[in-house]
């Protein structure tokens, strides 16, 4: 598990291959490590301009590990539990993917996102609904992207985003 996955460990070798560096905080999951069961966390939801509290469960294998990687990176129920599963890192690949195809930090868009938006996640649902994806898509491309594929690649990093880990693809789906 690398779980430091974000932009900043995106590199590119003397091929211009991307590669992924940062992984002084990967974990290798053997054995000796490796524990299997639930695992049970509770957030904080906005519905309806209105705070609630979600209670979710998981079933998977996982290391007892305190948290690192880039806050915003880390799945919710590695972040609340230390426990982490290899969906962590599919977490922080759909965030980095996000970030890579914003061309700025995720945290940079809260006030272009809509007022009914709690996550940037939720606001580009509603964008994508309402058919202005593009006025977040990376400033740089000036409009030089396929629509279609944008949008296909968005909802791929949001699947990969879901906060019930179930519910994300497996890392081999991934590539």
């Amino acid at each position: 598990m690398h779980r430091h996955i974000c932009a900043s460990n995106r590199l590119l070798n003397v091929h211009f291959e991307a590669v992924i560096g940062g992984l002084s905080v990967a974990i290798i999951m053997h054995e000796r490590n490796v524990e299997e069961g639930t695992i049970e966390w509770s957030t904080w939801s906005a519905d309806s301009g209105s705070h609630s509290r979600s209670y979710h469960r998981y079933e998977d294998v996982y290391v007892n590990a305190p948290f690192c990687g880039k806050l915003g990176f880390i799945a919710p129920e590695y972040h609340i539990t230390d426990k982490c599963t290899l969906k962590n890192d599919v977490y922080a690949y759909g965030k980095m993917l996000l970030e890579l195809i914003l061309g700025q930090p995720i945290y940079d868009f809260r006030e272009l996102l809509s007022r009914e938006a709690f996550r940037l996640e939720d606001g580009l649902r509603i964008l994508m609904n309402e058919g202005q994806l593009g006025r977040v898509i990376d400033s740089n491309l000036q409009g030089n992207y396929v629509e279609g594929a944008a949008e296909r690649l968005v909802q791929f990093a949001l699947l990969c985003t879901y906060e019930d880990p179930s519910l994300r693809p497996e890392m081999s789906e991934e590539v």
